[in-house]
C-alpha cells in the first residue's frame, strides 16, 4: 500500500481543531443542510485536489487523484467558509 498524508486542519486561531472550534462532526454539518457535494469540493480544494471548491461527489476525485497534488500547508476550518456552502 502506498500512505499520502492530508494537510493538518487548523481553526481561524491557527491551532489544531478541536471541541474548542464548535461541532464540526460531518453529522452535525449536514444536519445544518450543508450539500455533501459542495463539502466534498471544499474539501477537495482545502487540500490541494482541486484548483477550486466546485461541488463534486467524492467518487469523482478517484481518477483525479495525486498525491503529489496533496498541499503541505494547513487546511482552516472557518465559519465563513461552511456558511458559504449553505
Amino acid at each position: 500500500p502506498t500512505f499520502a498524508h492530508v494537510p493538518l486542519v487548523v481553526g481561524e486561531d491557527g491551532r489544531r481543531l478541536a471541541k474548542r472550534h464548535g461541532d464540526t462532526r460531518l453529522a452535525e454539518l449536514r444536519r445544518q443542510g450543508i450539500d455533501a457535494r459542495k463539502l466534498v469540493g471544499m474539501l477537495a480544494a482545502s487540500c490541494g485536489l482541486r484548483p477550486t471548491a466546485e461541488p463534486c461527489a467524492a467518487a469523482d476525485l478517484l481518477g483525479e487523484f495525486d498525491p503529489a497534488r496533496l498541499s503541505r500547508s494547513p487546511s482552516v476550518y472557518s465559519t465563513a467558509t461552511l456558511a458559504r456552502l449553505l
